[in-house]
Formats: C-alpha cells, sequence, structure tokens
C-alpha cells in the first residue's frame, strides 16, 4: 500500500506502516492482480534469455528474502571472493567538475550487479 503524504510503499505483513499512517493508504494502481499478472508472464518469458546471456560470468544467488543486511553480506562476501570490490565510502564522493569519460565496450566495469526476481519479489527494497 502506498501513503500518497510521503510516497512510502508499506507492505501490509513484511514492512507495516505506523498505526497513524494505516488509514491514509491507497492501493497503489500498479498493485492489481490483473496487472501482476501480466507482469509476471513477461517475467518467465524474458528471464531465462537474460540469465543464458550471463552463465559465463561468476554467479551468485542469493535468498532475497532475508533481511537486507543479511543479503548485503552475502553479496559483498562473494564480490570479494570473486575479485570485486566493495570499497565503503569514508566520506561523500567529490563533486564532478567535467563528465565523466564514456565506458567504451572493450573495457567493461570491473563487476555488474544484476538483480532479477518476479514483479513485487522485493528487489526495490533490497
Amino acid at each position: 500500500r502506498l501513503d500518497p503524504e510521503t510516497g512510502k510503499i508499506y507492505h501490509l505483513k513484511f514492512d507495516p506502516p505506523p498505526e497513524h499512517v494505516r488509514g491514509r493508504l491507497v492501493h497503489r494502481s500498479d498493485d492489481q492482480e490483473e496487472k501482476i499478472r501480466t507482469r509476471l508472464g513477461q517475467y518467465h518469458s524474458q528471464v531465462e534469455g537474460v540469465l543464458g546471456n550471463l552463465k559465463s560470468a561468476d554467479q551468485c544467488f542469493v535468498d532475497g528474502t532475508k533481511k537486507p543486511d543479511d543479503v548485503f553480506e552475502e553479496i559483498s562476501v562473494f564480490l570479494g571472493a570473486s575479485g570485486g570490490v566493495w570499497p565503503a565510502l569514508e566520506s561523500a564522493p567529490a563533486p564532478i567538475e567535467t563528465a565523466p569519460a564514456p565506458i567504451s565496450v572493450s573495457s567493461p566495469p570491473e563487476k555488474v550487479v544484476c538483480i532479477a526476481g518476479p514483479p513485487a519479489a522485493g528487489k526495490g527494497t533490497q
């Protein structure tokens, strides 16, 4: 459910709103059974193609139903073990004075994190 005053989205079971917010929650327009069925069908028709393109890459399958801190820890351990870097920011990065150089196809980033899951699986909350 959506709080129209703050824009925060709540799950009534897993992330319930405070009692004073409950009365103003609205049902999101994209959170309707028929729309979710359509999105789920699209997911199932496309996910194998996406995963097939990633078969040659190091992969880490993480149970996204765990607490966000546990998911973060599993991914961080994987990135560290597979040569990735997960630096902790000690301070805010310096502002960019000029436009960053484009990434060329011949020199892709060292690590890419791809989060996959069906609609309404919590990808945005992890």
